[in-house]
Order: C-alpha cells, then structure tokens, then sequence
C-alpha cells in the first residue's frame, strides 16, 4: 500500500492556518466597551475625552458610548469623564485600560506567538477597561 503524503500547497495552507489563528483575546475579548453613564442629577451633562484631552463623546445622561480599549500598538486607552448641571459641583473620573487576562491565554492555541506580538496589541483586544459602568454622584451646591 502506497502512503499518502500531504501535498506541499496543503501543508503551506495548514502551517498558515495555525500560525495565523486569531488570539485568544481577540476571540473572547472586544476591541471597545460600550460604556455606561449615569448620574444622580438626570440629564447631566457629559463629556468623554481621550488621553489627549479631545472629546470623543457629549450627551446627558443617563448614555451609553463604545470607546476604544487601546490606543495603539502595546498601549492601553485612557479616558477622562466630566459629568456637569448646574447646580452641583462636576465631576471628573479617569478610566484606564489595563490588560485583560484572556490575553495571557495566547501561548496556549496555534498561532498564540502572532496573537501576543500583533494581532492584539493591534487590535486593542488586549486591553479592558477598569470600568464599564459610572453611576455618578454629583453634590448640590448649597447656597
């Protein structure tokens, strides 16, 4: 009985295949998180702005916005949320992207090496967010 061989066009196909599986984070893991907002003072005004103080986002809340996780190759997003109305005192909260623990599952599937060095640093879908929810307290101002 003659043996089988797997063709060389086949092999290419297959190693090219393991080597370039999605990651671990990228599967399980999105590139943003949708963000929610709320306060006690209804319809407060908001505003999200990135590391580099440029609003990605105004509304009232209660909102939801999707932001980013990362922010570049093998760099984590940073945002900072300033809730307003008249009458109470702003408020400010910075929320920063940090690794998410699925990333570290990569050297366990094909491809992991890839997934590691590029497709989630790329992608952002090594990172999550601290927070995905703001419920946040504003104080009357009292005359």
């Amino acid at each position: 009985m003659a043996s089988r061989s797997l063709s060389p066009s086949r092999a290419a196909v297959a190693l090219l295949t393991a080597l370039l599986l999605p990651s671990c984070a990228t599967i399980v893991s999105d590139a943003s998180t949708l963000l929610h907002i709320d306060s006690n003072a209804s319809e407060a005004r908001v505003v999200v702005l990135d590391a580099d103080d440029r609003p990605v986002f105004e509304g009232v809340t209660p909102c939801h916005v999707e932001v980013d996780n990362g922010a570049g190759y093998w760099k984590g997003a940073r945002y900072v949320v300033e809730v307003r109305k008249d009458g109470y005192l702003p408020r400010r909260v910075e929320l920063e992207a940090e690794v998410d623990p699925a990333f570290f599952g990569n050297a366990l599937l094909p491809g992991g090496l890839i997934g590691s060095l590029l497709i989630d640093p790329l992608t952002g879908a090594m990172f999550e967010l601290t927070q995905s929810r703001l419920d946040i307290e504003l104080a009357a101002i009292s005359f």
